[in-house]
This record gives structure tokens, sequence and C-alpha cells, in this order.
């Protein structure tokens, strides 16, 4: 699959086209693709966001997109390539986005804003009109995680739910906002071996999911501060349900709202979201006495399993 030179992307970018047309290559045995590095935006004070960009060309129009961002230090212009998310972007007609904060601090000075204008520069530069405004999920990891979370925080219209593996600095701009209840779906996660960050990650999910915010916790048990894993896994299976339940029929309407009809794993009552507890053991080890919403039976199950400490990792 081609790529194209940081100059010239910068300058198609700039100038708002791509050599008149979208770059999109045929390969033998499977559906044409979508896949290049198409922007660089400003970010004030700091330096720029590179971005990637992967979609199927069977994905038209794109219906929304899935979001990834990377820790401090690193960068996540590989999402884009990534098959088991081009997987789930393919099933749901999404397009990825893969980012590179190039000072390599992802959260500091205005994040959101520069993702913002990062994909309306990619909207420019591809040619593809309904990327500028489609609704998105979010993944990221560490400081990358608590972006996707700002994000959703920061345009609750927009995002079909949030995926935060492992970001301390949620701790500074995630608290529950007074008078009013989150209703983007979340799912948040700690590593078992990740320990200056596990009761941070626990506090800020007590604080909100106390005050009726949809969210949901998960560890990834015998790993410390890494990406991927059985989280990542169920996080794509996550955004797998949420996408249908909550994308608009048409483009331009309003999300979804989540369904407000809480069951039980003991009493599913149908499809409808629930609270669901850790199993036992789980809850005794790591303190996970709290409940997580799930959105519905299925997933929920899923939850518990995953939430199921391994033998492996039993001390």
């Amino acid at each position: 699959m081609r790529e194209i030179g940081w100059a010239k992307r910068i300058s198609l970018a700039k100038r708002h086209f791509f050599y008149g047309m979208p770059l999109c290559l045929s390969l033998a045995g499977t559906p044409a693709v979508e896949s290049a590095h198409l922007a660089e935006v400003p970010v004030p004070g700091s330096k720029p966001l590179r971005l990637s960009f992967y979609r199927s060309a069977a994905s038209q129009p794109v219906r929304g997109l899935i979001v990834g961002c990377h820790g401090r230090g690193g960068n996540y212009l590989h999402f884009a390539k990534s098959p088991a998310w081009r997987s789930l972007a393919d099933a749901h007609r999404f397009a990825l986005v893969g980012l590179h904060f190039t000072s390599g601090q992802p959260d500091e000075s205005d994040p959101c804003l520069a993702v913002s204008r990062g994909v309306e520069a990619l909207s420019a530069a591809t040619g593809i009109a309904e990327i500028a405004n489609a609704p998105w999920c979010t993944w990221g990891f560490s400081a990358g995680g608590a972006i996707a979370a700002f994000l959703a925080r920061r345009y609750p219209e927009r995002t079909i739910t949030f995926c935060h593996h492992k970001g301390k600095s949620i701790q500074t701009g995630l608290e529950p906002q007074p008078g009013a209840v989150d209703q983007v779906p979340g799912l948040l996660s700690y590593g078992e071996l990740d320990f200056s960050r596990i009761e941070i990650i626990q506090g800020v999910f007590d604080r909100n999911r106390n005050a009726g915010a949809p969210w949901c916790l998960a560890v990834d048990w015998g790993r410390g501060h890494v990406d991927g894993g059985p989280v990542e896994a169920f996080a794509i299976a996550w955004m797998d349900t949420l996408i249908p339940m909550r994308l608009p029929e048409a483009p331009g309407m309003v999300l979804r709202p989540i369904p407000t009809r809480l069951g039980s794993l003991d009493d599913p009552g149908g499809a409808g979201a629930m609270e669901a507890r850790a199993p036992g053991e789980t809850n005794q080890a790591a303190g996970m006495g709290r409940t997580s919403w799930l959105p519905n039976a299925s997933l929920a199950a899923r939850w518990r399993a995953l939430m199921s400490r391994p033998a492996s990792s039993n001390p």
C-alpha cells in the first residue's frame, strides 16, 4: 500500500486536494482500500499534529470515525494499519484516524481542538467531506487514553463512546460535571501491575460512576503499563456493540441516547442495558466491588469473563 512523504502530505493538506482524488488501490483478492498519511496541523504552543487515515473503498459514504491516540513519547500512525481495528471500521463503514503529536506530549496544550482541526484537515486533503463532522469513537493508551476521554467530555454530541486504556492524566480533567449526568458510554482500564495508576483510574471511575455515568471498568491482568492485550480486544467488541446502538439513521442527526432501563445478569430482561459486578474473587482481590455499566447481556457476560482473574495471575 502506498504512502507519501511528509513534505508532500503537508503541501497537500494546505492546498486542500490530493491529486484530484483520494488514494485508492485495488489489491488482488481483497477489496480496494484507501490508506495514507495526509495531514499535518499546527497545535498552539506545541509541535504539529500528524494524522494517518484508512477506509475501505466500500465505506462510502463514511458513517463515522474511530480515532486512536498514543501515549507520551510514542505515536499512533500505525493505528490505521491494524487488521483488528480495520475489521471493526469496515463492519460499520467507518474510517480509522491515527494520531501523532510530534511533541511527544499528547496531553499538553489543547489536544481536543487539535484533533478536531486535524480531522477537518483530513477531510479537506482527501476530499471526503462527511468526515469533517462525522461522529467518532475514541481509543487511546496512557496519555492518549486521557485524550480519548477528554474528547468525549469536550464533544459529547459527537462521541459515540470512548475507551481509555491506562491513562494517568485523567485525574486532572475528568471530574463529574455538577448538575449533569455524563451520557457518553465509557470504558476505563488499568494494568494489574501498573501500580502508580490503579488508584487514580479507580477513583475517577468511582466518582463518575456514582454520579450516573454509563462507564465500565476493566483490569488487564498480569500486565503493567503496556498497550494492547485482552482489554483492547474487549474495547473493539464494546465499540462493535455501541456503534449500531447510538449511530443515527441518517447523517447529521443526533446520536441515539443510551438505554436507560437497567437489568442485571441474573435477570437480563431482554436486550436492555445493565449494571454488573465482577466475579467475587476479582472483587476481593482488586477492590472491584463497584458496578460497571454494560450495554447488553452479551457484552456483560464477555466482560465478566475478562474480569475473572486468570490462574497465572494469582499471587
